[in-house]
C-alpha cells in the first residue's frame, strides 16, 4: 500500500501540471537544509552554545524559491534550443552554456539577493560578490560540469531540475559557507 501511495504522489508532483511548483519548492527547501547543515558544522567547530540563526536559514529558503523556478525554465529552454548532430555534442553544448551563461547569473543573484534579504547595503553586497565570485565560480567548474553531463545525458527531462536540486544540497552548503563563514584572509 505504501509504495503505491509514494508512486502516486511522485507521479503527481512530477506531472506537467505540478512540475514548476515541485522544482521551485524543492530548491528553496534544500537551500534551507544546506544552510542548516553549515550552521551545525559552524556551531560544532566554533561555538557549541550558539543558537541556530533561523532568520539566516529563512533567507536561504526565500532566495532558493526563485532559483528553482529559474532553473526549471532554464533547463526547458536548453532542451528546446540546443541541438547538435550527436547526443554527446548536444550534452557538451548544454553543459557549456550552463557554465558560461547560467552559473554566473546565479551567483550575482545569490550574493546580491541574499545580501539584500539580510539587510546589507547594495555596495557591501557588491563588494562581497566581487571578492568571492572567482573562487565560487572556479569551484563551480569543478563540481557542476560532471554533474550536468550526467543530468543532460541520462536523466529524463522532467527529473532534471530535481536532480540539480538534490545535488544543490551539497552546493548550497558550500555557498552558505562562502556567504556567512568564509574569511577573506583565506584567499
Amino acid at each position: 500500500m505504501m509504495p503505491y501511495i509514494i508512486r502516486s504522489i511522485a507521479k503527481k508532483l512530477f506531472s506537467k501540471k505540478y512540475l514548476l511548483v515541485t522544482n521551485t519548492v524543492s530548491c528553496g527547501v534544500l537551500m534551507g537544509l544546506g544552510d542548516c547543515i553549515v550552521q551545525n558544522i559552524e556551531r560544532k567547530r566554533t561555538n557549541p552554545d550558539k543558537e541556530h540563526d533561523w532568520r539566516r536559514t529563512a533567507c536561504m529558503v526565500i532566495i532558493g524559491f526563485p532559483f528553482g523556478g529559474a532553473t526549471h525554465f532554464w533547463i526547458a529552454a536548453l532542451e528546446r534550443m540546443v541541438k547538435a548532430t550527436t547526443v554527446t555534442q548536444t550534452v557538451f553544448k548544454k553543459v557549456l552554456l550552463d557554465q558560461i551563461v547560467y552559473s554566473p547569473l546565479c551567483y550575482v543573484y545569490f550574493f546580491l539577493g541574499l545580501g539584500s534579504l539580510e539587510g546589507e547595503p547594495m555596495e557591501q553586497s557588491l563588494t562581497e560578490f566581487k571578492s568571492k565570485f572567482w573562487r565560487v565560480y572556479a569551484t563551480d567548474w569543478c563540481f557542476w560540469p560532471p554533474c550536468q553531463f550526467i543530468n543532460f545525458r541520462w536523466v529524463p527531462p522532467r527529473y532534471r531540475v530535481i536532480y540539480v536540486n538534490l545535488l544543490t544540497l551539497c552546493w548550497d552548503a558550500y555557498l552558505s559557507y562562502m556567504k556567512h563563514d568564509y574569511k577573506q584572509a583565506e584567499l
